[in-house]
Formats: C-alpha cells, structure tokens, sequence
C-alpha cells in the first residue's frame, strides 16, 4: 500500500503527542502515598487534630492558667467550705465550677482542677514520651544487632530479652523506688525531677523487649534481600548496613510501634502515681489526681470524673492514630 508524505508525517508525530500527554504524571514516594492515605482516613485525622490540641494544651498550661488567673498549687480558700471539710461550694454535683474555676476546685486543698489537669498533662506525656524514645532507641539498637548479627550475639539479646519480660515490673519498681530516689537525691537530682527521671529509666527500659523483638523479627527477613547482599559485597561494614540499609526500611514499624505504646506508658504512668510510687503531690500528674479524687468520690464525683475522662481520651486518640498508622504504612493493606 503507498503511503503519502503527510501520511508518513502523521504517523511519525503521534507518538511524540502521547508521550508529551503523560509529561505531567510523576512517581509518588512511600511517604506522600502514606500521607495521602492518611489524609483521607476521617478517624485517623480527628486522632492527629486532637493529639496536637493536648499536646499544645500541656505545652501552653503556664500560659494558659495565667490568662485565666489560676495556679495548680495555690489553696482557694473563698472555694471551699471550712464547716464541710473543706468541701468546694456550689457548682454541679457540689463540684465548684464557678466563672473563676471552670471545673471546680480539689476536696480539701482547694486548688483548680483545670490548673492541675493542664500541668499534669505536662508531667504524664513528658514521662510516656520520653520513656517511648527509650524504649525506641534500645529496642532498635539491639534488636538490629540481634537480627543482623545471629549467632551468639542473637542468642545473648534474646535471653537478655526473655529475662527482663519475666521480671514483676510492678513489684519491682514498688520496691526500688525509696533506693533509687534518694540515690538520685545524692546525685543532685531530687524531688520531683528524680522521680520523673526515675520513671522514664525504668519504664523504658523494661518496655525496649517488645520492640526489640519486633524489629529482631523484621532484620531477619530483610539482612537475605539483594541490596544487603549488594552493600556486604562491595565492602559496607556493619553500622552502615544496620544505619543506611536496614533502618530506612524499619521506619515504619518504628512509627506505628511508637504511636501504639505511648498510650499504654501513659496508663502506666497513671498507675503507678495512683499507688504512691509515681510523682507524688503537690506536683500533679492526672495519675495522682486520680488516686486523690477516690475518697471524694461520693461527695464531688466530679473530680474523678474530669481527671479520668482526661486520661480516657489521650488514651483512645492515640491508640485509634495508632492503628490508622499501622493501615497506611502496611503495603499490603487494602485502603
């Protein structure tokens, strides 16, 4: 079949036209699919939005109590009822809520709740999260080396590991906690800074085995794939086969194992100061608060109300984020 010369000219062109139709398409990296993933999860952005407004309410709390004209440590005596036993006045449920203490005053000591709610923010999440780095640090560190390693070493970590799962933690640290303290009195770090400094040590460092087994489990099936071959076989040493190879792929365990922890060292947290070993008043943690508000729970239900409904939701919003993380950063999840 003869073919013209604009024929020929027509055909020439029209791949040149597609190719030049599908400039404007660019690759997406596992990041922005994540985020775009993420974006479009209602429950998983509602998380987020009201983890940043705690987050900013701790941060904000010595502002925040100044706009309002209120201090967590000072007594409120026009607030409360000598004759009653010190008693807030008025409000819901004998509470106190007034204009000037907008959830009430403490039985007996007459400080503001929402005062004290606010700076026990600050003391719970700093201890959770700081405790959660490390746990994050250790686990990581050692479960690598466990994974990557094998041998004598994995079996050394993994021991350590299944020894420290088996301590009594509670006990344990009921029972070290006078040691410990006046230890760190000696060094120079008393009262509540020793404390705080005591709890993130010992909760982190008896959370790291269930991360460590984790990413243990994760290094075991990425140390056979082609680039860990290909960066042993042109000579990388060791750290930059842990750092520059494999931790790049362990990003997204390390995110949704942190997200999914922070909660359950913030309940942590709460316990211990509700049995006395925690941080202990004046200085408020919603853990303490809560273990005060148990002898007025008759006569003011609402001060354990406000300090449980406080830990309820941090608690539940950081665990649905958790689980919406652990959906986006799953390749194989079906959203």
């Amino acid at each position: 079949m003869t073919m013209s010369a604009g024929d020929t000219l027509t055909q020439d062109h029209a791949p040149v036209e597609d190719v030049g139709a599908h400039k404007g398409i660019e690759g997406r990296s596992l990041g922005q699919i994540a985020w775009f993933r993420l974006k479009h999860d209602k429950i998983a952005m509602l998380s987020m939005f009201m983890i940043i407004l705690i987050l900013l309410l701790a941060i904000l709390a010595p502002l925040i109590t100044k706009v309002l004209g209120v201090d967590p440590t000072t007594f409120y005596r026009a607030a409360v009822d000598p004759d009653k036993g010190f008693l807030p006045k008025g409000g819901p449920l004998g509470s106190g809520i007034s204009g000037d203490h907008l959830l009430g005053v403490e039985p007996g000591t007459g400080r503001d709740t929402l005062a004290r709610l606010l700076y026990g923010a600050r003391i719970s999440l700093l201890i959770a999260l700081s405790a959660t780095v490390v746990s994050v640090v250790i686990g990581t560190i050692l479960g690598a080396l466990a994974g990557y390693l094998g041998g004598k070493m994995d079996a050394f970590i993994s021991r350590l590991m299944d020894l420290l799962l088996a301590f009594p933690q509670l006990i344990l640290l009921i029972a070290m906690t006078p040691v410990f303290v006046t230890l760190l009195d000696q060094l120079g770090v008393p009262g509540t800074p020793g404390r705080v400094l005591y709890l993130i040590v010992f909760i982190g460092f008896f959370g790291w085995p269930y991360f460590g087994r984790i990413i243990r489990g994760q290094v075991l099936s990425l140390r056979e794939r082609e680039f860990v071959e290909a960066a042993r076989s042109l000579g990388a040493g060791t750290g930059h086969v842990l750092f520059r190879q494999l931790l790049p792929n362990l990003w997204a365990s390390i995110l949704v194992f942190s997200s999914l922890i922070i909660p359950t060292y913030i309940g942590t947290e709460a316990a211990l100061s509700f049995l006395g070993v925690g941080v202990v008043p004046p200085t408020p943690t919603w853990g303490n608060m809560l273990g005060d508000s148990v002898r007025y729970a008759r006569v003011d239900p609402l001060y354990l109300f406000i300090p449980g409904l406080a830990l309820f939701t941090v608690v539940l919003f950081f665990n649905l984020f958790g689980d919406a993380l652990r959906d986006v950063l799953d390749p194989r999840g079906s959203r």
